[in-house]
């Protein structure tokens, strides 16, 4: 029995850890997200994706696409 809760514990033990880890992961995305938004107030525009943002992306794919008939 003593064999097994040494097994419980080490596993709360490790899951604990897992949680608080993933809580500082968490907020850490929180934060760099608040961050980009206060540094780049045009960025809230692209993220409901606007005709600039549409057009960009066509502008990417096209490019990627010219990259690999280049090679």
């Amino acid at each position: 029995m003593p064999e097994a809760l040494k097994h419980t514990a080490h596993a709360m033990a490790a899951n604990k850890a897992a949680i608080q880890l993933w809580g500082l992961v968490r907020t850490g995305m929180d934060e760099s997200r608040r961050a980009a938004r206060t540094r780049f107030p045009e960025s809230k525009r692209r993220r409901h994706g606007s005709a600039r943002s549409e057009l960009r992306l066509q502008q990417r794919i096209s490019d990627v696409g010219e990259n690999l008939e280049k090679r």
